[in-house]
């Protein structure tokens, strides 16, 4: 059965693209079939899969908006099918939350299709917008990815306050996998004092923060620069292994909560 979550957080620069993107690098690694939805109008996910889109190329954009099928969309990389995104998704943002069913558009765009996949993988953008509320109605998991820093915690409720008005008003159960940490620093007293936060509020509210942190490191930032995933630009590295470990450690509980 296909495994499709979202990565999410309304704040950008936590490293939610990046850990996206190698979650699902990691699982075609595994030979997994793997499709990556890039539904972010900066289209990180797109450019760290090594993809460009032709000038009169589709994106999902187009197919959101019933311009394409998924065949003339989809784009095959080395890490994994791609819907890709780019501005253009901006510029439709109005057309398509004018539409009818508009926060559903990506499911009924896909029904045909999600059995071909082992995982589906979702990199919603930095916002609570119309294409974060079609991710959330087409995913039944999410995994938040935050940084230990000031406000997290804030930011982290108002993603659950959007899960549970979404759940309520589809009447389905989208469940959160987990929450993984990047750009640790532990010998920040800070950051030690902030994840004891989000790890006390992920206990209340039913959720594992994941035991593995992803280290703050240049080898990230390098390997993105490089469009390759961290397991191939620096596969012994530190922020590989652990991102091996947290991946890992995820797929329990993604597992665990369909």
């Amino acid at each position: 059965m296909v495994k499709k979550i979202a990565f999410i957080n309304q704040k950008g620069g936590v490293g939610k693209t990046t850990t996206s993107f190698n979650f699902a690098a990691y699982h075609t690694r595994l030979g997994e079939k793997v499709l990556g939805i890039d539904i972010d109008p900066q289209g990180n996910f797109t450019y760290n899969c090594g993809a460009e889109v032709p000038e009169d190329g589709k994106t999902i954009a187009d197919l959101l908006l019933k311009k394409c099928t998924f065949d003339e969309c989809v784009i095959n990389t080395k890490y994994c099918d791609l819907l890709p995104a780019n501005l253009d998704l901006t510029m439709s943002e109005m057309t398509i939350a004018a539409k009818q069913y508009k926060e559903t558009l990506l499911s009924a765009a896909l029904k045909n299709i999600i059995d071909q996949y082992d995982y589906i993988v979702v990199d919603c953008p930095p916002a609570f917008n119309v294409f974060v509320y079609n991710g959330l109605n087409f995913v039944d998991q999410i995994c938040i990815v935050t940084r230990a820093q000031t406000f997290a915690l804030m930011g982290i409720k108002q993603i659950l306050t959007v899960l549970d008005g979404t759940n309520e008003a589809s009447g389905r159960n989208v469940k959160i996998a987990g929450m993984i940490v990047t750009a640790y620093e532990p010998k920040a007293a800070a950051a030690k004092a902030i994840l004891e936060v989000l790890e006390n509020y992920g206990t209340k509210k039913g959720f594992k923060v994941i035991d593995s942190k992803i280290s703050k490191s240049n080898m990230v930032e390098n390997s993105q620069n490089a469009q390759e995933s961290i397991f191939d630009f620096a596969p012994k590295s530190k922020p590989a292994l652990e991102y091996l470990a947290a991946f890992a450690e995820l797929d329990k509980y993604i597992s665990e909560g369909e």
